[in-house]
């Protein structure tokens, strides 16, 4: 089985803190984090993002993207 062809690589971040979210608005990953205006991150292609409570999903077929993505 070759990763990424079959299977997906996948990454899982957690969002701690009182009053912080996230969410996906379009092509965008939107976190409200403490600042005074939302924070709007673009989702390059091929990445896919979902997002689960307090947990950000982040997956794809490219490793290094998805990597990049998730360390941004």
């Amino acid at each position: 089985m070759v990763d990424g062809v079959v299977k997906k690589f996948e990454k899982k971040l957690e969002i701690s803190g009182i009053g912080y979210q996230a969410s996906v608005q379009g092509g965008d990953l939107v976190l409200k984090i403490g600042f005074t205006h939302p924070v709007a991150i673009v989702i390059p292609d091929g990445v896919e993002v979902k997002v689960e409570k307090n947990i950000v999903v982040i997956t794809g077929r490219d490793k290094e993207a998805v990597g990049q993505f998730a360390a941004s």
